[in-house]
């Protein structure tokens, strides 16, 4: 009976060390921290492509010079009839929307700061018009109404950037370059009176020139279509959602210079064979531009050390 019973505490002390061992295993278990990756940080070095869309809004001015004796007298009229006023210039403002494409490369040179180029083009709806108008002939009564506009199809541009990083995942730039755009300018003119119906025939003429038309109708047309070149600056800024996505927000100035061209009269009148015609000049095109987009970088996380 005695041997029975010591056995018995000899195997209650075991099973009560080796329960007492698994206790401080599993705490030593739940007190150790489970190991985490740290998040990949952002590396903004290295190519890109992504797209954006905007809306922008350019102010133009259009004056008039005339070309020879009827074109001068379109414009100032005042020299040969008395009470007649002369042609001012006509001021509108062209805008709407743009969508495009942009590319660039990226060298982050510290964690704080990035240099860069970007090229970007973009299709656009940005157009306008606007008119002018004066009386020629107070006798008759006889008015002018000159109608131009100007419309931007698409721009494009190429640009150098200088980035500093606030953060690891947000960049804020300054951006400048080259700049281009499709521009078509255009000016219709044409004669309107209270007292002459709609389709009756009028005749200027004066030192071998003139202008032949009708009441309504177009006199005198002209349009210029081109490439215009210039200069780009402006800043924005990007936010890395993810390490090779970044979503933007931008501002684009562009100034793409001026224009001038003839606007002609279509026909002539007999023994004044010399058409009349004037010199429409354009302002330079100030196109503002405001984008969002979104980019994506072909380069990996930051792994370089600085």
């Amino acid at each position: 009976m005695g041997l029975t019973m010591k056995t018995h505490a000899v195997a209650l002390a075991a099973f009560t060390a080796l329960v007492a061992s698994h206790a401080t295993a599993a705490d030593l278990r739940a007190k150790t921290p489970a190991y985490k990756a740290p998040p990949p940080v952002v590396g903004w070095s290295g190519f890109y492509v992504g797209g954006n869309a905007g809306y922008g809004w350019a102010n133009s001015s259009v004056g008039f010079a005339g070309d020879n004796f009827v074109g001068a007298f379109l414009v100032d009229p005042g020299t040969v009839f008395a009470g007649a006023t002369p042609l001012g210039p006509a001021s509108f403002r062209s805008q709407g929307l743009s969508a495009g494409l942009q590319a660039g490369y990226n060298w982050q040179v510290s964690p704080a700061w990035l240099v860069g180029f970007e090229t970007d083009i973009n299709w656009s709806r940005i157009d306008g018009d606007g008119q002018s108008g004066n009386l020629l002939a107070p006798g008759v009564p006889l008015f002018q109404t000159m109608i131009v506009d100007r419309k931007i199809s698409s721009y494009g541009t190429v640009r150098a950037r200088l980035g500093w990083l606030p953060t690891p995942d947000v960049l804020i730039y300054g951006t400048g370059g080259f700049a281009y755009g499709r521009i078509r300018e255009s000016v219709t003119e044409s004669l309107t009176s209270p007292v002459l119906l709609a389709g009756s025939p009028v005749s200027v003429t004066g030192n071998g020139t003139s202008l032949a038309c009708a009441i309504a109708a177009p006199c005198l047309t002209g349009s210029s279509s081109r490439i215009a070149t210039g200069w780009a600056a402006g800043f924005g800024g990007e936010y890395a959602v993810s390490p090779n996505v970044s979503v933007k927000a931008e501002y684009l100035y562009l100034n793409l210079g001026d224009d001038s061209f003839h606007a002609v009269a279509p026909a002539t009148a007999p023994g004044f064979p010399i058409p009349a015609s004037i010199t429409a000049a354009y302002n330079h095109i100030n196109l503002h531009t405001v984008r969002i987009g979104i980019n994506y970088r072909f380069g990996g996380p930051l792994v370089a050390a600085y």
